[in-house]
């Protein structure tokens, strides 16, 4: 029913974080479990071979583009209706996790998104309303949101995108989107990734900006988008600048 994909690259600890808090789920249903890493020099693959093998369906090390062709290379070996990304680091929230959510996709409900509240840094925090106001300001944390798989037959994410490809898929697929919020927390998310840095956030809103005019929303809806940008982006850009000129 899942597949759980975790996309790596000399993360050999926190890999081992992750793959145990997987196995703790695996006791609880059968889940498919995708490795796809960068073609790590750091004992990764050895780890896996000896420690994880038992719940590793399928493992792919070889160099990649980034973080998003490593998923899209996890998207096309998944089998199961359900795609789940939990990346190194990463964890669930409890050992129930995968049980919670595969009841909530047994009730029946015709929806393909799945989104929910998780933890980062200790706090917890609530999955908004799925609407475009909302993602005019924020994106739903990567680490809370199932797929189901058909939502990416005609897209798989663009790798042109550094930070922001979800994003720009989510506006992609907005016409196809039935979402259901979760009332249970499912991922506790590693908030030291690159997309969490300070350093990031001027090229992140110009990639949101980038892929609010580039998807098919009517103009209208673009508008909305741009709102929180308008501010952001340029607070950011002057950030940059003054922060560069106390360098030199």
């Amino acid at each position: 029913m899942i597949s759980i994909i975790t996309v790596c690259y000399n993360a050999k600890t926190d890999l081992s974080k992750t793959m145990d808090s997987i196995a703790k789920q695996v006791g609880n249903i059968q889940v498919e479990v995708i490795v796809i890493d960068g073609g790590s020099t750091d004992g990764s693959q050895y780890m896996l071979e000896q420690k994880y093998r038992h719940i590793v369906s399928k493992f792919i090390s070889e160099k990649d583009k980034g973080i998003y062709d490593a998923m899209n290379k996890g998207i096309k070996q998944a089998h199961n209706e359900w795609i789940y990304f939990l990346n190194a680091g990463d964890v669930f929230a409890n050992t129930n996790a995968v049980s919670n959510i595969s009841q909530l996709i047994e009730s029946g409900g015709k929806y393909n998104f799945i989104h929910a509240p998780y933890i980062s840094d200790g706090v917890t925090h609530t999955s908004a309303e799925l609407c475009l106001q909302y993602l005019s300001a924020h994106m739903i944390n990567h680490q809370s949101i199932l797929y189901r798989k058909e939502l990416f037959d005609e897209e798989l994410y663009d790798t042109s995108y550094r930070f922001c490809a979800d994003y720009a898929h989510l506006l992609n697929s907005w016409a196809k989107i039935k979402a259901v919020k979760a009332n249970f927390v499912i991922a506790n998310f590693d908030s030291t990734g690159i997309s969490s840095s300070e350093h990031n956030k001027k090229r992140m809103w110009e990639e949101r900006i980038r892929a609010v005019w580039n998807s098919s929303l009517p103009v209208s809806s673009k508008i909305v988008l741009s709102k929180r940008a308008a501010i952001a982006y340029p607070y950011h850009y002057l950030k940059g600048l003054i922060s560069s000129n106390e360098k030199r």
